[in-house]
């Protein structure tokens, strides 16, 4: 099957061809979509419906919109990556069979791909032959063997971003002054902390979704990783004990300085101007390292970190795993395990310690 038919991780539709404008507000229901938008052909004619051809054009478009782009990405890489190793050594990638995929993810471990790389290309090759309907290699259980056998030899551990801890961030959001780009770091770095924001929400965040009140904010999140259906979510951000590390006066400051009443709360900055485009999720990383580089902290710093370190910081306050499941926006307390790290809280004390 050609790369180019991957219709499950080609580029998503444009807003536009999807929906209306949304009201973040309240619910809505689902907008028309308009015949133009459904593809090259000629639209049926006046009071005919639609026919099945344009039906079909968008059933696969709403197909596409399944997957978050990351994962999309990500995805068509995985398969190309495969389709090339079976074309170097002449054998068909689709259909495969589970002897191939056993040998292919033995190749991944010997080139150095992390476990959950080995993992998302053995689902991804999967999900393909399902797609052609062909029979998954993957759930076989000469499969399975293998890649527990993968663990057990060479472990599953991952290391990830390093968290930044409630004192940490404190120590890295002194160091910006008043530049535009470091009030929008400032007040990147310190929401997206108090909030355990993902970068991918921090970036989406748009001017109206922010509701100031008498505690502080209402942040409304639109849509994220786990919100694929965009049912929205609020969260609650408290004023911070001092005016140097209250997310809501950073906020205000940078919005007082972006001066527009609308579109996106975080944006691209050239040189001393500040342009309507929102920033990209890698732009949130970089902020995040380059206040960490000026600090002088050692680690390997992104923007999960800042999700990582309120996690770990509320934890070790005393917060319930419920209370920071539900305020964090993650479905199951077993993804909020990958992001508690307690063993660095500073003076914690080790639960064997006074025992004996």
């Amino acid at each position: 099957m050609p790369l180019d038919q991957l219709s499950l991780w080609q580029e998503p539709p444009r807003a536009h061809e999807l929906k209306s404008p949304r009201s973040p507000r309240r619910a809505r229901a689902v907008a028309p979509v308009p015949p133009a938008a459904l593809g090259a052909a000629a639209p049926p004619e006046a009071g005919t419906g639609l026919s099945l051809e344009h039906l079909r054009a968008q059933a696969d478009r709403y197909a596409e919109a399944a997957y978050a782009p990351r994962t999309r990405k990500a995805r068509q890489q995985d398969w190309e990556a495969f389709a090339r190793w079976c074309a170097t050594n002449r054998i068909p990638a689709l259909p495969t069979d589970t002897e191939t995929l056993r040998c292919y993810l033995t190749h991944l471990v010997i080139i150095g791909r992390k476990a959950s790389t080995i993992r998302r290309a053995r689902t991804t090759i999967g999900l393909m032959h399902e797609q052609v309907g062909a029979p998954r290699p993957d759930r076989t259980a000469r499969t399975r063997e293998v890649e527990r056998g993968i663990g057990n030899l060479h472990g599953a551990h991952e290391e990830g971003a390093t968290p930044l801890l409630e004192h940490e961030v404190a120590t890295i959001v002194a160091t910006l002054k008043d530049s535009p780009r470091d009030l929008r770091d400032r007040a990147l770095i310190l929401l997206g902390f108090f909030g355990g924001f993902r970068a991918s929400e921090l970036c989406g965040l748009m001017v109206d979704d922010v509701t100031f009140t008498k505690d502080g904010a209402t942040v409304l999140v639109a849509r994220s990783k786990e919100d694929q259906q965009g049912k929205g979510g609020h969260t609650n951000i408290p004023f911070g004990a001092t005016p140097g590390t209250c997310p809501i006066e950073a906020l205000k400051r940078w919005m007082q300085r972006v001066g527009r009443p609308a579109g996106p709360v975080f944006r691209v900055i050239e040189g001393a101007q500040i342009e309507h485009q929102r920033i990209s999720e890698r732009a949130v990383s970089r902020a995040v390292q380059r206040a960490v580089a000026r600090a002088g902290l050692s680690g390997h710093y992104s923007s999960h970190s800042l999700r990582k370190g309120l996690c770990t910081s509320a934890f070790a306050a005393g917060a319930t795993k419920r209370e920071i499941q539900l305020h964090c926006r993650m479905k199951s307390e077993r993804t909020l395990d990958r992001y508690l790290f307690p063993e660095l809280v500073p003076g914690r004390k080790n639960v064997a310690q006074g025992l004996l």
